[in-house]
């Protein structure tokens, strides 16, 4: 369903989608993580919460609920040229490799700075984590981490580093307590069931991403508990495919709408 502003006078009318996607684009109206980059996954986020922001200040209006189709890696990729790249080629953004849009698409080189383009959501505080130490650690040093929701979902945990590599927390085969996590109750990792301890390694920045569904989703194709703690992972693509897949259509309701979820983000820092 597509609606005009009827916020404005009739003669300035124009679509409330439309008129979304372009502010989206200019400035910094969807950076959502203020990395100086927009891409495709904060534009849509920012054109989804601005429909529902119409849609909220309207006695009649059914669902505006945009939907995006594109590859999975696509989604960090800017969607509009940032300001750096055009003016320096050795600025913060490279060029995505592969690209299948027609033009030259970016990325933040930082692949922890590169989450929230991914993600396309601002941390909100909905999502929480801890950890029992400071987040400035070194190598060896053991701690445990604690994820809050404010609202019940299943949990994805994401262990990433600025070089690209991520290990998969959470879910894995070791955790006997099982998501979805009860709403404001701390999951606590890893527990006494676990039979080892966390510790640090390696050096320089890193941080732990953690993804909150709300929905019943099932998740296993893009988060399998066999790889959870064992495998190292490719970051972007890891996350690309389980943004991807959350946004999809939700159709278990009368409505169609999207999948219902929230991301929060520790940094953490190892000598």
């Amino acid at each position: 369903m597509a609606w005009d502003d009827v916020r404005l006078p009739v003669e300035s009318r124009h679509g409330v989608f439309t008129a979304a996607y372009v502010a989206g684009q200019m400035g910094a109206a969807a950076d959502a993580n203020a990395n100086g980059l927009t891409s495709n996954a904060e534009l849509f986020e920012y054109v989804t919460v601005q429909s529902a922001a119409y849609c909220a200040s309207q006695k009649k209006c059914e669902t505006l609920d945009p939907q995006l189709e594109t590859k999975a890696q696509n989604l960090g990729a800017s969607a509009i040229v940032p300001v750096q790249a055009r003016a320096d080629a050795k600025a913060r953004y490279q060029p995505v490799t592969g690209s299948s849009t027609g033009q030259v698409s970016y990325q933040d080189a930082n692949a922890i700075d590169a989450v929230g383009d991914i993600v396309g959501k601002a941390d909100a505080g909905d999502v929480t984590l801890g950890i029992d130490r400071p987040t400035s650690m070194k190598a060896g040093d053991v701690f445990k981490l604690t994820v809050a929701s404010k609202i019940a979902g299943s949990l994805i945990l994401l262990d990433v580093n600025a070089e690209g590599a991520a290990t998969q927390i959470f879910p894995n085969e070791f955790a006997q307590k099982i998501t979805p996590l009860s709403a404001n109750v701390p999951l606590t990792l890893p527990d006494e069931y676990y039979g080892f301890d966390f510790e640090a390694s390696g050096e320089g920045e890193s941080a732990f991403v953690a993804l909150v569904v709300n929905d019943p989703v099932d998740l296993a194709a893009v988060a399998p508990k066999a790889r959870g703690l064992k495998v190292e992972l490719r970051a972007r693509e890891t996350l690309s495919e389980i943004v991807s897949r959350l946004q999809k259509t939700w159709t278990e309701d009368l409505d169609k709408r999207g999948i219902r979820w929230s991301v929060g983000m520790l940094r953490y820092h190892v000598e």
